[in-house]
Formats: structure tokens, C-alpha cells, sequence
């Protein structure tokens, strides 16, 4: 039972972290134009 939440929490922290990468890569990228 731990392992699959495991991997769950895993999985959703690290789409959130690419998430919030690429909103500020595009905030970054709108500010610099």
C-alpha cells in the first residue's frame, strides 16, 4: 500500500515542479519581450 502512494506523491511533486518551471520560463520569456 505505500509503495503506489509513494510513487503517487512522487509523480505529482515532480509535475508540479515542471509545472511551475515552465510558468516561469514563460513569464520570463513574456517579461523579456
Amino acid at each position: 500500500m505505500l509503495v503506489p502512494a509513494i510513487a503517487a506523491v512522487i509523480a505529482v511533486s515532480a509535475i508540479v515542479t515542471v509545472g511551475a518551471c515552465l510558468l516561469v520560463r514563460g513569464n520570463k520569456d513574456t517579461n523579456q519581450e
